[in-house]
């Protein structure tokens, strides 16, 4: 089990990995970070959800990335 400090720290560490890669999330990406910290939602259902949002927008029930 993770502490919310230690969640917090997690988080802010990807989302600037994924910064610094040139890549700026969606608010509610953001807010389903806001939600592992918090507790409300584990890391699974973000995960869930994010995909779930990318193959609504892609029409497909595919990744929206391809393996070469």
């Amino acid at each position: 089990m993770t502490t919310k400090e230690e969640r917090r720290d997690a988080m802010a560490q990807a989302l600037a990995n994924t910064r610094i890669a040139g890549h700026e999330p969606k608010p509610r990406f953001l807010a389903d970070v806001a939600a592992v910290v918090e507790g409300t939602m584990t890391y699974d259902q973000a995960i869930r959800a994010s995909a779930g949002r990318t193959r609504s927008r892609n029409g497909s029930e595919r990744p929206a990335f391809s393996k070469r």
